[in-house]
């Protein structure tokens, strides 16, 4: 059994990301539950980035070029990508938040992947990305022609996926709400802290909306409920580099003449869950921040500045119950009551969290089985 992966942009331009890291954590080890003696293969710019965190998925080397087509220019490309999905049992999307505007380049190539795999007769399945309203007329088109022939499409929320969905005439039957699929790989029992700290991550990029005037703003909030909690601030960093979550925080508390807790800042998943466990309550303009915290039954207290995040963290909000804190204007006191409100409230809250992150995992080994059935349903296929 072959299973050919792309996630168009995870660990491009020697970016790691940590929630794509344990997004794909999770569909390897859901993979290798549901077909024990799979070959998984991943199109990847970044080999090394995959064998470092993701070992036992083999990295496909494929160009930096966001398109999928059989490009003149990009022959041996075009060559690779055709020739592994050519010879694939089942080809799948990880889960992620490409389907956006902001992201329509990466959108459009995985979809081009599917695409390609579809014209081969070749079962295909999304593995529970975001899906946001989209007016890229080029990405709208090919949302139309591909979605409804994939046979199972995970969605991470229910308040706009599905009816994004719906509007490119995807069938209700195909579409399964999951929640995130890092939820499967970092909910656990969370450690005894040595210490009880206010977490604290900021995310600075193109996508994000984030000022530098809106994170000094944030830090100073986020300093306040420190100083009345009497509590230490650790950064709690999900991408690490371009742009690095680490310095976009540490930057803002300096602004702000805040000192953090001065543990190191976490290189792998492990680290970073280790050094979450030393936190009652988060403040993130991180999405997989808060996954992380939700599932290890710590509350997160969310900060948006841009659409595409609003979009995220209210139908995170939806599942968990988190606030969404709007900093696109200075958030003041707001953003303090809402930290001490979640620090007050955080031993009674934990356990609810905890029973949301098990349901949800509940449901999303139930849509994983169902590739078993589509891919058996294709072998038949192909056998005839």
């Amino acid at each position: 059994m072959k299973i050919v992966i792309d996630c168009a942009n995870y660990f491009a331009h020697d970016s790691v990301n940590l929630g794509d890291v344990a997004v794909m954590r999770a569909m390897r080890d859901r993979l290798l539950g549901c077909f024990p003696d799979c070959a998984i293969e991943l199109f990847t710019s970044e080999p090394a980035a995959i064998e470092r965190h993701v070992p036992g998925v083999h990295p496909v080397k494929v160009s930096d070029t966001n398109s999928r087509r059989p490009l003149a220019d990009a022959p041996d490309f075009a060559q690779t990508v055709c020739d592994r999905i050519g010879r694939a049992d089942l080809v799948l999307l990880s889960g992620g938040g490409f389907f956006s505007d902001a992201f329509a380049a990466h959108a459009i190539a995985l979809l081009e992947t599917l695409a390609m795999a579809q014209l081969r007769n070749i079962p295909t399945a999304i593995m529970s990305p975001g899906f946001e309203p989209v007016e890229n007329v080029e990405l709208r088109a090919l949302a139309r022609r591909v979605l409804p022939q994939v046979q199972l499409i995970g969605c991470r929320e229910r308040i706009m996926a599905p009816g994004v969905l719906r509007a490119f005439g995807v069938h209700e039957s195909r579409i399964v709400v999951t929640g995130d699929d890092a939820i499967q790989s970092t909910r656990a029992q969370r450690l005894i802290p040595s210490i009880e700290a206010i977490g604290f991550n900021l995310r600075q990029a193109h996508y994000a909306g984030v000022e530098e005037a809106a994170a000094t703003a944030v830090a100073v909030a986020v300093g306040r409920a420190a100083t009345r909690l009497r509590r230490p601030i650790c950064i709690i960093p999900v991408n690490l580099d371009n742009p690095a979550d680490g310095n976009a925080t540490r930057d803002a508390l300096v602004r702000a003449g805040i000192v953090p807790n001065p543990l190191p800042l976490p290189g792998t998943l492990e680290a970073l869950l280790a050094t979450l466990d030393h936190c009652r309550v988060l403040v993130t303009g991180s999405y997989h921040a808060a996954v992380f915290a939700l599932a290890r039954g710590i509350p997160a207290v969310t900060l948006a500045a841009s659409d595409h995040y609003r979009q995220k963290f209210f139908g995170l909000s939806d599942q968990f119950g988190c606030p969404v804190v709007d900093i696109s204007r200075d958030p003041g006191t707001d953003l303090t009551d809402a930290i001490i409100d979640a620090w007050t409230r955080a031993d009674a809250t934990a356990t609810k969290l905890r029973v949301t992150a098990d349901r949800l995992i509940v449901i999303q080994r139930a849509f994983w089985r169902r590739l078993i059935e589509i891919a058996e349903a294709g072998r038949t296929r192909g056998a005839s």
